[in-house]
């Protein structure tokens, strides 16, 4: 897979199920002699950009990128670039 095709992808950061919205710009930074991958950066809107380790990735699926962010870093997100997730609503 191309970096590029991260776009359009829905970010959901786990455990909780946030949404953190559809990713419309991403770059990458790379550890110049292996190639690794060491960071992401996600524009998540016009404002927000959220930057994550690699290994916060935890899976790119073909509609969506599962990242594993701390209580504290959703919390600080604010709720205008974040939807609520509600797996309750679906089980009743």
């Amino acid at each position: 897979m191309r970096w590029s095709g991260l776009l359009g992808k829905e970010a959901i950061s786990l455990p909780r199920g946030v949404r953190l919205g559809r990713v419309k710009s991403c770059d990458l930074s790379v550890e110049e002699g292996s190639g690794r991958i060491l960071e992401l950066f996600l524009g998540l809107g016009i404002f927000h950009v959220r930057r994550l380790a690699w290994s916060q990735v935890r899976c790119v699926g073909p509609d969506i990128l599962l990242v594993e962010l701390s209580e504290e870093t959703i919390d600080s997100i604010p709720l205008s670039a974040r939807e609520k997730l509600s797996f309750e609503r679906e089980r009743r």
